[in-house]
């Protein structure tokens, strides 16, 4: 895993704050261990799949207790109902909701990040907030989560789509994570707070 050399300020605003406040009075959100979930990525070929994220989180909640917070974009609000959809325990939808100094502020805030490669590992990166990384056809030697403590989980680097930019083939690199390595990445991250 990579680390930061040099981090810059980011600025929270009174009104930043108010609102991320705001949105943490929902009663879902109230509890010890905030989990902050970004599902999307620019790329859908870096997005694992629905039903795996939702088997995680479902799991987080009945045995951990954790408060599942969902975030991203506009664009990412269909891939968030289609993995809450899926889950058979109740969780949070902030997509679409925030700024991206809004998003730091509620990143800053969680436990813990899950996510794809993309903006929202970055930014929680840039925070220092654990991060556990569902990668395929990106290298994360190169585009990694870079905090302190971060996992990377990549399977099948071998992807014949990953191979063929631009084809039709489905991306094996990402259908074959597993929920259950996703989920001991995380009891890792446990253990080290």
């Amino acid at each position: 895993s990579r680390t930061a050399d040099k981090r810059h300020s980011l600025i929270f605003t009174q009104e930043d704050t108010e609102y991320v406040e705001d949105l943490l009075k929902d009663p879902l959100a109230a509890g010890q261990r905030i989990v902050v979930v970004g599902p999307g990525a620019a790329n859908h070929n870096k997005r694992w799949r629905p039903e795996g994220f939702a088997q995680v989180c479902d799991e987080l909640i009945r045995q951990h207790g954790c408060k599942i917070i969902f975030v991203g974009d506009e664009t990412d609000r269909e891939a968030v109902t289609t993995i809450r959809n899926k889950m058979n325990l109740p969780s949070i939808d902030f997509s679409g909701k925030t700024t991206l100094s809004q998003l730091g502020l509620l990143l800053s805030r969680c436990s813990f990040v899950i996510v794809n490669d993309s903006a929202v590992m970055h930014l929680a990166s840039y925070l220092d907030k654990p991060v556990v990384a569902l990668f395929g056809p990106t290298n994360p030697e190169q585009y990694g989560p870079w905090s302190s403590k971060n996992h990377v989980i990549r399977k099948n680097i071998h992807c014949n789509a990953c191979r063929e930019a631009g084809g039709s083939m489905e991306h094996t690199c990402m259908a074959a994570i597993e929920p259950q390595e996703v989920l001991d990445k995380i009891r890792s991250l446990f253990r080290e707070r």
